[in-house]
């Protein structure tokens, strides 16, 4: 058995269900909260952190997505949520990273997928593209953003080294200190909302 090359599909597994997520939470809600999507030694577990948890925003989620990595085992961990990036003349060559609202017509809307394994990082970025009145067309070709600083906060989600059980069960206690109550998915698949 590669390690390697098994984290690298199931990162790969991951991102592509936090999409299918993504685009499903938009079509029925309108938006995408912030979440953590995990594919660990006791399955797949997915937590949206209530808003109350993210005081300083981006800088909390990138925690939180530690704590829960090192509390399930994650052999693969995206961090995924809805967000607005700035338009500029040259947008291919010259890409700037996400800010935090909508408030010019210089902005688009965009979902953003943040993943690693222990071997491999993935960053992507899908332009969110609505009708007029609001709803969901679909998802634009992904952007490719080079790293400026802009998702630093999510590097190195994953501790060094695999965590052990007595590890694993400090890392729950804590989120449970803190106050969040994470459900393991149900299926083999993401639970959508559970």
């Amino acid at each position: 058995m590669n390690i390697e090359h098994d984290a690298d599909k199931i990162l790969r597994d991951l991102v592509s269900c936090a999409e299918v997520a993504a685009k499903h939470s938009i079509e029925n809600t309108s938006s995408f909260p912030p979440t953590i999507f995990i594919d660990g030694v006791e399955g797949r577990v997915t937590y949206s952190p209530p808003i109350k948890f993210l005081k300083t925003c981006h800088d909390d989620l990138a925690e939180i997505a530690r704590l829960c990595g090192l509390a399930y085992g994650a052999v693969a961990i995206v961090v995924a949520g809805e967000g607005w990036r700035v338009k500029t003349p040259h947008q291919r060559e010259n890409p700037v990273p996400l800010v935090d609202h909508l408030n010019s017509a210089d902005q688009e809307e965009v979902l953003a997928f943040i993943g690693e394994t222990r071997f491999e990082k993935v960053k992507k970025v899908r332009p969110v593209i609505r009708s007029e009145d609001g709803n969901l067309l679909g998802l634009g070709m992904e952007i490719n953003i080079q790293d400026r600083g802009a998702y630093r906060r999510y590097t190195d989600m994953l501790s060094k080294d695999f965590p052990d059980e007595e590890c694993r069960e400090y890392a729950k206690a804590e989120l449970r200190k803190e106050g969040h109550h994470i459900k393991k998915d149900r299926e083999k698949g993401f639970a959508l909302f559970s």
